[in-house]
């Protein structure tokens, strides 16, 4: 495996593949970045087990090939070399030689035939929203979410949709908040699922282009997630969202209206 990049090109994918990846693992292959080159394209790919991150960048030279690399030293050293540097990086046995100018690296390497990528299976159900919707429906919601509570539906947020109607939902058994807007495009069914914490708060991070495009599948296990060049997948949370909806059939005696931009002192 051999192939030559621009550091932009492989530096801001990168810091999003290792985001995903915990500092310690019990696999020490979950420590690295799958790296893959097939038809002059370059897959890069994390996963902690719960969430998966790809990421896809075409390039004009390059041999085929796959290794796991360790992650966060791959992106030490791409952050070490200079804004523009034409970075090669080949294989050799178990280790990948990194070149650019007069820089010279090595890592030693793991099998790719090792790397517990996620099956991909075919999700059922889809629909299309635009990041910008569905970023502002998650920051309206996600703060809420419970951390580390052993009522383990609450450590993540509830995605509702309803034909075209969409809703989230995030509590933490004090607070409770809730999102509703409408798709564009029908969906034709209802379905509940529940995102795990991280995921949501990994998601969030990716969103970062309003105009983006997403197609968002999912089944009662997985949800996949297409954002221009990434693909992002996470486990759902198999449990039952309790009826939020019973908070709001008891009667309230006292309002209180405050303005939105209110300053305190």
């Amino acid at each position: 495996m051999k192939f030559i990049i621009n550091r932009e090109q492989l530096l801001t994918p990168l810091q999003q593949i290792v985001s995903v990846i915990e500092k310690r693992q019990t696999m020490p292959i979950l420590s690295n970045v799958l790296i893959v080159i097939n038809d002059n394209q370059l897959t890069l790919t994390g996963t902690d087990l719960e969430i998966q991150l790809i990421a896809k960048i075409n390039i004009d030279s390059a041999t085929t090939g796959a290794i796991t690399v360790p992650a966060r030293k791959f992106l030490d050293i791409c952050r070490l070399l200079p804004s523009g540097a034409e970075i090669t990086i080949e294989q050799h046995d178990d280790k990948i030689k990194i070149a650019s100018s007069r820089s010279r690296f090595s890592l030693s390497c793991l099998p790719a035939d090792n790397y517990p990528e996620f099956a991909e299976a075919e999700l059922e159900n889809q629909f299309f929203i635009t990041a910008g919707q569905f970023k502002k429906a998650l920051d309206k919601t996600l703060f809420c979410m419970a951390n580390q509570d052993v009522r383990y539906y609450l450590n993540g947020l509830l995605l509702h949709i309803s034909n075209s109607r969409l809703e989230l939902v995030a509590s933490d058994g004090h607070r409770l908040s809730i999102y509703e807007d409408q798709l564009e495009q029908a969906t034709g069914f209802e379905a509940r699922i529940i995102l795990p914490r991280k995921g949501v708060l990994e998601l969030n991070r990716l969103l970062d282009d309003p105009e983006a495009e997403l197609k968002v599948e999912f089944s009662s296990n997985n949800i996949r997630i297409f954002i221009k060049n990434l693909v992002f997948s996470a486990k759902l949370v198999d449990s039952k969202y309790p009826d939020f909806g019973k908070v709001f059939q008891q009667e309230f005696f006292n309002k209180i209206h405050i303005e939105k931009h209110l300053k305190t002192h």
